[in-house]
C-alpha cells in the first residue's frame, strides 16, 4: 500500500516536473528578452503551470506601445491586513493570527445554533454547534480563536462555554 502510494506521488512529480519545464523551454525559446520575462512571470510556481503569455505582436506594438506595456505588469494588490481575513473561507484565511480579541456590538440576550453575532470590528459570525447560552449583555469584550480543522469558536467574557462559529462576513 505505501509503495503505491510512493509510486503514485513520484508519478504525479514526474508528471508536474515535465509540464513545468515544458513551459520554461517554451520562454527559453523566446528572443526578444522582455517577451522571454513575460513568459517566466506567467508560469504558475504553485506546480500548477498556465500557458505562458500571449507574445506581443508588432502591430500592437505600434498601435498602443503603453497598452502592451501594461498588459505585462500585473495589476498592484494590497494584502489585507491578517485580522481582516481571519475566520473566511481557507483561500482567504488570514496567515499567523490565531485569534482576535474585539467586542459584541450592541446587546446580546441568548444565543443557539443558527444566531449571527455581529462584532464591533464589523465581523459577522453565526453560531454552527447546537450550544445554547444566556448572556443578557451589552458591548461584552469576545475573543474568536482558531480551532482544530477550521473550526472557530466565539469566547464570551464572563460565560464559560464559547459556541462554535463560522464566519460570515
Amino acid at each position: 500500500m505505501n509503495k503505491a502510494i510512493f509510486v503514485m506521488a513520484a508519478a504525479t512529480l514526474v508528471a508536474t516536473s515535465a509540464l513545468a519545464n515544458e513551459a520554461m523551454l517554451k520562454c527559453r525559446a523566446l528572443p526578444e528578452a522582455s517577451k522571454r520575462l513575460a513568459c517566466y512571470d506567467a508560469i504558475d510556481v504553485r506546480l500548477d503551470v498556465r500557458a505562458p503569455a500571449a507574445p506581443i505582436t508588432s502591430a500592437a506594438k505600434v498601435a498602443a506601445p503603453a497598452t502592451a506595456a501594461a498588459s505585462r505588469v500585473a495589476p498592484a494588490v494590497t494584502p489585507l491586513p491578517p485580522a481582516a481575513e481571519f475566520g473566511l473561507a481557507p483561500k482567504q484565511t488570514a496567515v499567523g493570527v490565531d485569534k482576535i480579541e474585539t467586542t459584541i456590538k450592541g446587546r446580546l440576550e441568548s444565543w443557539q445554533q443558527g444566531s449571527r453575532i455581529r462584532l464591533a470590528n464589523g465581523q459577522l459570525w453565526q453560531v454552527t454547534d447546537d450550544s445554547r447560552g444566556i448572556c443578557d449583555c451589552v458591548d461584552r469584550k469576545v475573543v474568536v480563536t482558531r480551532g482544530a480543522f477550521g473550526t472557530y469558536f466565539l469566547e464570551i467574557e464572563g460565560k464559560n462555554n464559547s459556541p462554535r462559529v463560522k464566519r460570515l462576513e
